[in-house]
């Protein structure tokens, strides 16, 4: 049985599995036309993905890891820890040079380069964030690791700590995370420093 090209099996619910004619490969075909369609299957994916794996037998949860889902959770868990450090050239050095993120949750469409990455991540890294992980789930395939975070980020703004739950979904191929982008598991406002729309 050939294996889907995207790792996170639940997004089938949303979409159709389709032969690839080029490649040979089976790959999932979503219903939606556009990027910010696709991503947002993907967030629900990760949710749905984390709500099952919390009744799943104990002995699903305890399934061990591939090496390419260690190195892949390893790389994740460096990216966490860098954001202590304030630096965001540490933390961009864990991002592929043609990475695609979404720093604003609130932003519809991701952005691309680890250079807009590190410039947009500078006034966030600035505030100080303490992130705490709660759980981690990792699926390895030919197009690399999907790691999938339960976490809770503590920003302190003004002398007042506000903890921000969230999950996040990263792609990890080649030792660098390819694509991140985080799901506030709660409504939040506007970002520290936003601008009022006009």
């Amino acid at each position: 049985m050939r294996k889907a090209s995207l790792t996170c099996t639940t997004a089938t619910v949303f979409g159709r599995i389709a032969k690839d004619e080029e490649n040979g490969k089976l790959a999932i075909k979503f219903m939606g036309s556009n990027n910010v369609t696709r991503r947002l299957l993907c967030v629900v994916a990760v949710l749905v993905a984390f709500a099952v794996s919390a009744f799943a037998p104990a002995e699903a949860q305890t399934r061990t890891w591939t090496k390419q889902e260690r190195d892949a959770v390893q790389v994740v868990n460096g990216w966490d820890a860098a954001w202590a450090t304030k630096d965001a050239e540490k933390i961009g050095a864990f991002m592929a040079e043609n990475c695609e993120f979404r720093a604003d949750p609130s932003e519809p469409e991701l952005k691309k380069g680890r250079a807009q990455f590190v410039s947009d991540i500078k006034r966030i890294v600035e505030l100080g964030i303490t992130i705490k992980i709660v759980d981690t789930v990792a699926y390895g395939g030919e197009a690399g690791t999907a790691v999938l975070q339960k976490r809770v980020d503590t920003i302190t703004i003004n002398g007042k700590k506000t903890e921000i739950p969230l999950a996040a979904f990263f792609r990890v191929k080649d030792g660098k995370i390819q694509e991140w982008l985080d799901i506030p598991l709660v409504i939040l406002g506007p970002p520290p420093g936003a601008q009022p729309k006009q």
